[in-house]
């Protein structure tokens, strides 16, 4: 199989394999309310489906599908609750993306495993194929499903009959690419990190003015990512210098200080900020340095958990009360 195995806090998705799990998901594709939404139906024997599942067998690099299980912990660990898939359309023209598509046992619907599996199928897409753009395929009348499909940021492109009788709709969802920054980037940063950076109690964060903005934008590492026109997510990575981060302070020898690091809050899911600030890091140690810092809220457990899970670690003697009053803590890494 050349896909790799994908996690989620409630869903393993391993490598289809027709042989091992054709029986499991013969089974599930039996319900009837599932069936209904079939093309051809529920298969006729395991057999069958098996013989079916052999399209994800021969297919190009990095593309295939995936059976979801229930982690251990949930009531049922182990069990096939799923399909996933990521593979070509069988309709497509030279210049369409590939097709993703979910399929959900009916006594899991209702309770976001769907979602939550797509979003783990769109990381990997964007993350690790860096595929701009994926297509989904829904009948019109799978209320559910088109639900989802614009929850994830599906646009309707195209309406046909490509499967079975029933129309289906095309959506299009773009996924998040990364540039370097520019200063002229400066209004749509401002804008990300009003909306992104809040306060535990919702209120937002310190303000950063269109001076601070722009220097943040005119060296260093900047990696933004877009979707479409729309800035989804930053990080900055810069020489670190004596006192709180940058400025005009002698520089600290190897230290990199990382800034700005947010997400589209209605992005959250899609490994945009853990994406970014690898990519920042990555770079970071490629141009020399050997250690990276940045400064949290000591009431953001969301985002110290997040830093400690790359493995930076907090350096109590160093923290600092911000202009709001609250302390923040300095978080380091040897890169």
């Amino acid at each position: 199989m050349s896909v790799p195995t994908l996690r989620t806090a409630r869903l393993r998705l391993e490598p289809l394999d027709p042989g091992r799990h054709a029986a499991a998901l013969h089974e599930l594709y039996a319900a009837p309310e599932f069936a209904a939404y079939l093309a051809s139906g529920a298969h006729a024997t395991v057999q069958d489906k098996a013989d079916y599942l052999r399209v994800f067998e021969d297919l190009p690099p990095g593309l295939g599908g995936w059976v979801a299980q229930l982690v251990d912990g949930s009531a049922d660990p182990g069990r096939v609750v799923g399909r996933f898939s990521l593979r070509p359309w069988k309709h497509a023209a030279p210049a369409d993306p590939p097709e993703v598509g979910w399929f959900l046992a009916v006594d899991q619907w209702g309770r976001g495993l769907a979602a939550e599996g797509m979003r783990a199928v769109l990381r990997y897409a964007a993350w690790q194929l860096r595929l701009p753009t994926v297509l989904a395929l829904v009948r019109h009348d799978n209320d559910r499903s088109r639900v989802l499909a614009q929850r994830l940021g599906g646009v309707v492109t195209g309406q046909g009959s490509w499967y079975g009788s029933e129309p289906s709709l095309r959506y299009d969802i773009a996924l998040p690419v990364v540039r370097e920054g520019r200063p002229a980037d400066r209004d749509a940063v401002i804008d990300l990190w009003q909306r992104a950076a809040r306060r535990p109690d919702g209120t937002p964060a310190p303000f950063i003015d269109e001076e601070i903005a722009e220097g943040k934008l005119a060296h260093g590492i900047r990696r933004l990512a877009h979707v479409g026109d729309t800035l989804v997510g930053m990080a900055i990575g810069q020489q670190a210098v004596q006192g709180v981060g940058v400025g005009d302070e002698p520089p600290v020898p190897g230290l990199l200080h990382v800034s700005l690091v947010a997400t589209e809050p209605a992005r959250e899911g899609w490994g945009i900020g853990s994406a970014l600030l690898t990519d920042v890091l990555d770079r970071g140690r490629a141009q020399g340095f050997d250690r990276a810092q940045l400064w949290v809220l000591e009431d953001n457990p969301r985002a110290r958990g997040i830093y400690e899970r790359f493995g930076f670690t907090v350096t109590p003697a160093h923290t600092r009360v911000d202009e709001a009053g609250e302390r923040v803590l300095r978080y380091e890494l040897r890169l």
